[in-house]
């Protein structure tokens, strides 16, 4: 916890301590320190933010994959279609 110039430790006395200018809530636990949003959702952790990363990475690959894969499809069928056009 900042204090004037000087960082202060956070202990079990932080437990349940809500930042007056932040208006976030930190939990003390046996595993470290939980932080909570306003709303009182927990704030993810670094591993829960690189998997999120990792998991919206590979669905927008994913995704322009399956772009790409319609406009080729679309391409062909164009092409097909002027075939058949061009035979009437």
């Amino acid at each position: 916890m900042h204090q004037g110039d000087r960082l202060r430790i956070i202990d079990d006395m932080m437990n349940g301590w809500v930042s007056p200018l932040l208006n976030i809530r930190f939990a003390v636990t046996r595993d470290g320190v939980t932080l909570f949003y306003p709303d009182g959702c927990p704030f993810l952790t670094f591993e829960e933010l690189a998997r999120a990363r990792r998991e919206a990475e590979e669905r927008a690959q994913r995704e322009a994959a399956a772009r790409q894969e319609a406009e080729e499809r679309l391409r062909a069928l164009e092409a097909e279609l002027r075939r058949l056009r061009g035979q009437s």
